[in-house]
């Protein structure tokens, strides 16, 4: 039974994988077919309307997340405004109706994006491909859990120095005494990390992945300016249990964990205005 919506498996526009952390799912011309159901029974916890293309601040745009009797979440985004049919609190399942396919948020074109984790938070979320055509709450996955270290290997250019030697963990800090960084490459040996950095007097540059100082596209972030914050998000590969989170700071300023906001964290590591010149991360 395609639990998502009508032949949910074979509309498939964009895999699970990278930083990709759901599947996406085609818009019909038939407009029947873009009904978004509940993929079995659970609790509606979060439900969003009322938000366009390229508004809403989480990029999901208009969106449902369901609570499944198991413990585990599910989550329908880019619904278009004004179909979002549920209420925080309520009970659906397969035959409910959650909203019609849209393009809301950060989305390019109509589609429903589509994510399954095993607990409330981001950096929890698993392949939901096979839920397509099961229950959430058939067969759940049960991580095994591990206490696998995760290694990360990273370096930074200077302004006066080039490209430093490579740091792992915390051995040691990359940079080099009070010339100001302008690049950052991060790798690690396990799961997957994003990143990218904030030029001093200018914006935020684009996430990066990967780690090659040859790659100006996706190898190392930065563009040979001057900069004054970094942001990095650890994701935790499905084989290691409980979750790590990417640990970081720049100078002398206290640790940001991945991007968070709460207990006193602006989210990145830095001061704007101030520029970096010694960076340290660690995973755990």
């Amino acid at each position: 039974m395609d639990r998502v919506i009508n032949e949910s498996s074979q509309r498939i526009t964009q895999h699970f994988g990278g930083d990709h952390r759901g599947v996406d799912l085609g818009w019909r011309t038939d407009e029947s077919q873009n009904k978004v159901h509940a993929n079995c029974k659970g609790t509606v916890v979060d439900a969003i309307d009322g938000l366009n293309r390229h508004e809403g601040s989480t990029g999901w745009g208009n969106y449902v997340c369901i609570k499944h009797g198991n413990g585990m979440y599910s989550r329908y985004a880019h619904l278009r405004k004004g179909t979002v049919a549920v209420k925080v609190g309520q009970v659906v399942d397969e035959n409910t109706v959650l909203g019609i396919i849209g393009d809301s948020g950060d989305a390019d074109g109509r589609h429903l994006h589509f994510e399954v984790s095993t607990d409330h938070g981001s950096a929890s979320r698993i392949n939901p491909e096979p839920y397509l055509t099961k229950a959430i709450s058939d067969n759940a996955p049960t991580p095994t859990p591990s206490s696998k270290n995760v290694n990360v290997i990273y370096r930074v250019k200077t302004k006066k120095h080039g490209w430093l030697t490579e740091v792992k963990n915390l051995t040691d800090y990359a940079g080099y005494e009070n010339s100001p960084i302008t690049d950052v490459a991060i790798k690690v040996d396990k799961g997957s990390i994003k990143y990218r950095v904030h030029v001093r007097g200018g914006n935020w540059l684009p996430w990066v992945t990967g780690y090659n100082i040859n790659d100006i596209k996706n190898g190392y972030a930065g563009n040979g300016c001057e900069i004054d914050a970094i942001q990095v998000y650890y994701y935790t590969p499905d084989d290691i249990r409980p979750f790590k989170k990417a640990k970081y700071k720049v100078n002398n300023y206290s640790f940001q964990h991945d991007t968070e906001t709460t207990n006193g964290q602006d989210g990145y590591a830095g001061v704007y205005g101030v520029n970096v010149t010694k960076f340290q991360i660690v995973i755990e």
